[in-house]
């Protein structure tokens, strides 16, 4: 008994002496790391060396050691829900165009020192412009201000349509513009085999350039600007929207936000409202196993966004962050995000094109540098016809609201599917009781038949007795 204490209590002194050896580590390595930087991006959104990379350039630069934790979020909704509920400290964000005005108008936003940012240069100018141009008089508290102070350009492109050219010739979808997300063209093979986004404000400008297109807007709306149109939420308007997206569900194959450029490379849908960085992407990985794919704005007109570095008015880490944009600010890291995502980059394409180590990386990733830069998709022309999103404001809940019931509503054909399913089932049902019955009765024949022959060997063995007697 005294071995089994003497044992017991050893083993609880080494497992002591191990615990603080463990702790002691952890301790080490934490303290190891001088600072934290917690950023918060889309998935798929950055290159997969770029954040380790980028703790190492720090500590060159700045003599500190940096961890990057980094989380993703797949829709503005989304990091909008998560930065409202201010559960998490972060210290620094990606959110587009319209987000970036609903959480400076809520104060959620500080101004970014632009002057601690050595790369800011690099950045576009013309998207600053745009920014500004759409955004006006928004008010952070009292004071009016403009949305370039409060973010820096990462990356734009446009929303529009991906398709398979083997099923859908390129003259068939410029024909039926946004008509191909309704399949309009009636091509058998489309059904059932066109993606949209989950997402309400993208889904909402495709529903809106469709009414457009098909000059079935109601009228008071038929003479408005495409930024108008696309940020304009009336009853009227959002119950056309809804009437036609519910109508789209009889074609459509589901509603999703990253699956689709897969589905589209796989060959698993063959139409998609997709942002022209996946497309991008997808049709230059599907090329590779014989899939072919195309993407284009329809001519009637649809939405250029802009996302871009934001830091939250509570970050613990203002002077990481700068740091963070300042690297991504560089030409060629700027250029290695964008070969690897797909979109466009918001440096400016004339510094690009001349920087030696983004033609080389460039040609290393077997791009043709002038065609690269020529591309109408990766670079399109600013016009009239594209609109950017604003914040909807109070009127956000009634347009989610809407988008519920799309999403919940049955269509017509419905009811077929699951009459076929009841009956499917009604009819296994049945089967299996019919067994089951049958089963039974044939184990009370037998159970019978072994009863009348029981009965029968009584009587002729009473028969035979009473022969006996007689005989006697």
């Amino acid at each position: 008994m005294k071995k089994i204490i003497l044992a017991t209590v050893l083993l609880l002194a080494m497992t002591s002496v191990l615990f603080s050896a463990y702790s002691a580590v952890n301790i080490t390595a934490e303290a190891a790391t001088d600072e934290k930087l917690y950023i918060y991006n889309w998935g798929d959104y950055i290159g997969p060396d770029v954040i380790e990379n980028f703790e190492i350039w720090y500590e060159t630069e700045t003599g500190r050691t940096i961890d990057v934790v980094y989380t993703l979020y797949d829709t503005n909704e989304i990091m909008l829900t998560n930065l409202t509920r201010g559960e998490e400290v972060l210290d620094l964000i990606c959110p587009s165009d319209y987000a970036i005005e609903k959480l400076m108008k809520e104060g959620k936003l500080q101004k970014i020192n632009k002057s601690a940012i050595s790369t800011i240069g690099n950045v576009d100018t013309a998207l600053y412009s745009k920014v500004d141009e759409v955004f006006t008089e928004i008010m952070v508290g009292e004071s009016q201000e403009n949305m370039s102070d409060y973010f820096v350009p990462y990356m734009w492109g446009t929303l529009g349509i991906m398709y398979n050219t083997d099923v859908v010739s390129s003259e068939v979808a410029e024909e039926a513009g946004y008509g191909l997300l309704w399949n309009t063209p009636e091509i058998k093979d489309l059904n059932k085999k066109i993606l949209i986004k989950d997402s309400i404000r993208d889904t909402y400008v495709a529903a809106l350039m469709y009414l457009k297109e098909t000059d079935n807007l109601p009228d008071a709306y038929k003479t408005l600007s495409v930024q108008d149109l696309i940020n304009t939420v009336n009853d009227d308007l959002l119950a056309a929207a809804e009437e036609i997206l519910i109508e789209q569900k009889k074609v459509l194959k589901e509603y999703e936000v990253d699956i689709g450029k897969g589905d589209m490379m796989a060959g698993k849908a063959y139409a998609n409202l997709a942002w022209s960085g996946d497309a991008l992407w997808a049709i230059e990985e599907a090329a590779e196993n014989d899939v072919n794919l195309d993407y284009f704005v329809p001519e009637v007109g649809g939405n250029v966004w802009f996302d871009g570095w934001a830091i939250p008015a509570n970050a613990q880490n203002v002077t990481g962050a700068n740091k963070f944009i300042e690297y991504v600010c560089m030409p060629e890291i700027a250029i290695t995000n964008s070969i690897e995502i797909g979109y466009t980059c918001a440096i400016d394409p004339a510094i690009l094109s001349t920087d030696n180590d983004v033609i080389s990386l460039l040609e290393d990733n077997e791009y043709d540098v002038d065609e690269y830069f020529a591309d109408s998709i990766r670079y399109p022309d600013i016009t009239s016809s594209l609109g950017v999103m604003k914040d909807f404001g109070s009127s956000q809940q009634k347009a989610l609201a809407m988008w519920e019931r799309v999403k919940s509503a049955s269509v017509a054909g419905d009811w077929i599917i699951w009459v076929i399913i009841g009956s499917v089932a009604g009819a296994a049902a049945l089967g299996i009781l019919l067994f089951f019955v049958f089963k039974n009765r044939k184990g009370m024949k037998g159970k019978a038949v072994v009863a009348k022959d029981a009965i029968d060997e009584e009587e002729e063995l009473e028969e035979t007795e009473e022969d006996s007697e007689s005989e006697e």
